[in-house]
Order: C-alpha cells, then sequence, then structure tokens
C-alpha cells in the first residue's frame, strides 16, 4: 500500500524508455511529476484525525473510509507542490505557451481552500467550473495538475488508514479510502489475483477476477478482454452489459511485478483502444 518513490520506479521507468524509445520524453515527464510527488510525500505528515472504531464501522456499512470533511491537506505544502507540477507541465508537456499561476487562483486562498478541496475530495468535477477560463489551461490539464499535487498528501492519509482497519474484505469497485472509481488494474505474477489501484490516494485493493469493476456483472459471456498488437502484458477487460473497460497489467505475462504508478502511465493509450471499440474507461 505504500506509495512509490521516483527513486524506487526508475529501473522500471528506464526499462520502458528502452521497449518503447519513442516514449522516452514522455516517461520523463511523468518520473519528473513522480519525483515532486515523492518529495510532498516524504515530508507530509497526514495523519486520520479518527478512531480505528470509526473506520470499522464504516467498513461495515461498505461506506468509503474517508470523507471530504475528514482530509486537511496544509495549503502552504499543497501550492507549493502545485507550483512545481505546473512548472514541469509547462517546461516539458506544453513548452511554447505560459498560463496564469494556478496557485494564484481565489479559490485556492486562505478562505477559500477548504471549501475548495472538499469539493475535489467529494470525486466531482464541478469543482473546476470556471477555473479553465481564468487559467487559460484546458480542464483536463488543469485537473491533472491539482489532483496530482493533491495525490501524495492522499496517499500519505491512506497509508495511515490501513494502518488501522484491514481493507481485505472491501469488495466493492469503488477505492475504500477515497470513494474513487479505480484507474487501472493488475494480475498478480504470483497467483494472477486481481488488484485495483486508485489513481488519487494511491489505495490498492483485491477484487473478483470474474466481477465487472463498474457493474458487478458476473456472467462471462457478457465480459471479455483483448489486447493491443504486440503488447499481451497490457490489456483491457471490458464489459458488455455496461459498457465500461478497465486498463489491466497482467504480471504474469510481462514476468515480472510492476509499479502501478509506472503502470498507469504506459498503459494509458489503452484507454483509447477501449474508446475505439465502443467502452467507456471507468476511472
Amino acid at each position: 500500500m505504500a506509495f512509490n518513490s521516483a527513486a524506487r520506479v526508475k529501473p522500471e521507468v528506464d526499462l520502458y524508455k528502452e521497449i518503447t524509445e519513442e516514449e522516452a520524453d514522455v516517461l520523463d515527464f511523468f518520473h519528473a511529476i513522480l519525483k515532486i510527488q515523492s518529495k510532498a510525500y516524504r515530508a507530509s505528515a497526514m495523519p486520520f484525525g479518527g478512531s480505528a472504531a470509526t473506520l470499522e464501522k464504516r467498513l461495515k456499512m461498505s461506506q468509503r473510509l474517508v470523507r471530504p470533511e475528514d482530509v486537511h491537506i496544509p495549503r502552504r505544502e499543497y501550492l507549493n507542490t502545485l507550483d512545481e507540477i505546473q512548472s514541469e507541465i509547462e517546461a516539458r508537456w506544453i513548452p511554447d505557451k505560459k498560463f496564469e499561476r494556478i496557485s494564484k487562483l481565489e479559490e485556492l486562498n486562505a478562505k477559500n481552500f477548504p471549501r475548495f478541496m472538499r469539493g475535489m475530495l467529494s470525486g466531482r468535477s464541478s469543482y473546476l467550473k470556471g477555473l479553465p477560463t481564468k487559467t487559460g489551461m484546458r480542464k483536463a490539464t488543469l485537473q491533472y495538475a491539482l489532483e496530482y499535487a493533491a495525490s501524495p498528501f492522499m496517499a500519505r492519509l491512506s497509508s495511515d488508514v490501513v494502518k488501522k482497519v484491514d481493507i481485505s474484505s472491501w469488495q466493492k469497485g469503488k477505492c475504500p479510502v477515497c470513494g474513487r472509481l479505480p484507474v487501472m488494474a493488475r494480475l498478480k505474477k504470483e497467483d494472477g489475483a486481481r488488484f485495483l489501484y486508485c489513481g488519487f490516494c494511491t489505495t490498492e485493493w483485491r477484487f473478483p477476477r470474474l466481477t465487472c469493476v463498474n457493474c458487478g456483472n458476473t456472467d462471462q459471456f457478457g465480459m471479455q478482454y483483448f489486447f493491443a498488437e504486440g503488447d499481451t502484458g497490457h490489456r483491457v477487460d471490458v464489459c458488455d452489459k455496461c459498457k465500461r473497460s478497465v486498463r489491466t497489467t497482467d504480471e504474469r505475462a510481462l514476468g515480472r511485478e510492476t509499479f502501478f504508478e509506472v503502470e498507469n502511465w504506459v498503459t494509458s493509450y489503452l484507454n483509447d483502444v477501449a474508446r475505439r471499440r465502443g467502452y467507456k474507461p471507468i476511472g
């Protein structure tokens, strides 16, 4: 459940750079972002303010363990992280354009910050309303910057939560900690067990392999998976009932253990593969 640092995943990043040379710049960008997140994660202290009994009660009721009002991300540290991420975006991702500093938005001043963060933590994108116009940045890019700046703090909180309560009994397709949909899955090298990954708080949890993550469908005739050509280690699991898809890394096919942080980058192209076949990615 630990947050994998930039240093720890570096050999895996280098491996993928050798395999897909044309993606080296993209991998360097994402690795630079992870360096910023790693620094924030190491410096942060985000203990869960409630009791273990509270977490146990929520778990038994199949409720998310952490609610927006439980989270108190330190504003100064968050804004510093956000500034660094925006600088990387401008230097590596969109080098020909400068934007208004996101951290200077009125929504992020001391008075409005708690409410803004609660909006983000709700999981609904409505908290972004009007912000692309104010910054000149595309909504997807803006959301990436804002949420990746929050992610290391949420990961620190998640690491504390899962020490206080056993989430192995969680059987829902949403993150047990923050309630978000997973961005991807992996089948573990040892036994093929399926684990889902939350890209926001970095929680991972076990989920039945033969069940649709989105709708719970267990009809095997309505579920399938497919690969991109030449890449059997990465696939898309789809459900014909709800027409949703989940990117999946098969460690058995790759022959090694992987890191969700890296796999989330290198499998992003599979979302487009799924859309072309009529399936919408769930996260």
